[in-house]
């Protein structure tokens, strides 16, 4: 079997918008990435680059002038849930252009700040609980009051920001030096809801959002070993479960919360 030939680092050559060369971590071959796989450059040693999109021949929804409005809004979104609720956003910012590999595939690049740190879950199993360096109940109080405000007043809102722990990250930039939680899933997912009468997609990605917050929460209890139990408390006390569609497919989480809290005096 022939050896698996190593990609050539991105350049301004290869028909992407950057002037400096930027290269795969690990290197993969082109077709093969996702948002997922991560970037680097030595000459910008304190951001990583992400392709968060990329136009497919069999997405005929794909139309750049599109993908511009959706990410100024998502950018206006997260500027809310930076500023209103105190979510640190890792600073950012994207960037439109050729791909790698063919300078007529219009790219969706991320450029952002590199933290020096760990994933979330990975820093809620190591730490001394006692310390408490990452103040996770803190982040679901905000998580809990921006879905809570949502439903109520209705409007566009990031359906992705709940998608996991790992989503988050606790550490530091070169830019700032105080360790603290930022979300790094940055490239936005936007959902619309309308409170007085929500359509069944709109209740069903609520749902959805809400039992995967709720999956944050037991995640965050089982790995750090935390009593989560007044964070429980403010979910099903906070949030009005009645206003969203009722789907066993995404209440198991929610269910599990629920049961937890009458178990526990």
């Amino acid at each position: 079997m022939p050896e698996r030939e190593t990609p050539k680092p991105f350049s301004n050559q290869d028909h992407t918008p950057f002037r400096k060369n930027i290269e795969l971590a690990p290197a993969i071959p082109y077709e093969e990435m996702t948002h997922t796989h991560i970037m680097e450059s030595g000459d910008y040693p304190n951001v990583i680059f992400r392709i968060s999109r990329r136009e497919r021949p069999d997405d005929p929804e794909w139309n750049t002038g599109d993908i511009q409005e959706e990410l100024q809004l998502g950018e206006k979104l997260f500027t809310e849930l930076s500023s209103k609720y105190g979510i640190q956003v890792v600073h950012h910012h994207f960037v439109i252009g050729g791909a790698p590999d063919d300078p007529t595939t219009p790219t969706v690049y991320t450029i952002a700040d590199k933290i020096i740190g760990n994933k979330l879950g990975d820093t809620l199993t190591k730490q001394d609980v006692a310390q408490q360096p990452t103040n996770p109940t803190q982040l679901f109080d905000r998580l809990i009051q921006y879905h809570a405000d949502v439903m109520a007043m209705g409007g566009k809102y990031l359906s992705d920001v709940t998608r996991g722990v790992d989503q988050y990250m606790f550490g530091h930039t070169a830019k700032d030096p105080r360790d603290q939680i930022y979300l790094t899933d940055i490239d936005p997912i936007i959902r619309s809801y309308t409170p007085e009468e929500p359509t069944e997609k709109q209740a069903r990605d609520m749902d959805r959002s809400l039992d995967e917050l709720a999956r944050m929460i037991l995640t965050t209890e089982r790995l750090s070993g935390l009593d989560m139990r007044s964070t429980k408390l403010d979910f099903i006390e906070r949030i009005d479960l009645s206003k969203v569609k009722i789907d066993s497919q995404f209440r198991q989480h929610i269910d599990e919360l629920s049961q937890s809290l009458a178990e526990k005096p």
